[in-house]
């Protein structure tokens, strides 16, 4: 089990890797930046292929423990076997990243 499991919502974890952690200081504060990429996790119903990420978004301020931690989140792109760019639906979950 990763650490990811222990500090982010389910939702977070069922659809996005960890794959990397840095730190800053923010003033006087230490604040953690955690980088999450969508898993290689194909639409439903499509023979779609992955086709890199989206630029990353990032949610400021998400908080964990007394921490104001930085999510840079990366959306898959997909592309069907003809080489178009198709999307994927927004998750089920709360997750809002645009």
């Amino acid at each position: 089990m990763t650490l990811a499991k222990f500090i982010l919502p389910g939702e977070m974890t069922e659809y996005f890797d960890l794959t990397k952690v840095e730190s800053d200081l923010f003033g006087e504060e230490q604040r953690p930046h955690l980088y999450l990429d969508e898993k290689d996790i194909k639409p439903d119903g499509t023979d779609a292929i992955p086709n890199g990420f989206y630029e990353e978004s990032c949610i400021n301020d998400f908080p964990i423990r007394e921490y104001r931690t930085v999510l840079h989140v990366r959306r898959r792109r997909w592309e069907n076997l003809e080489g178009k760019s198709i999307s994927k639906e927004t998750y089920k979950s709360k997750i809002i990243c645009s």
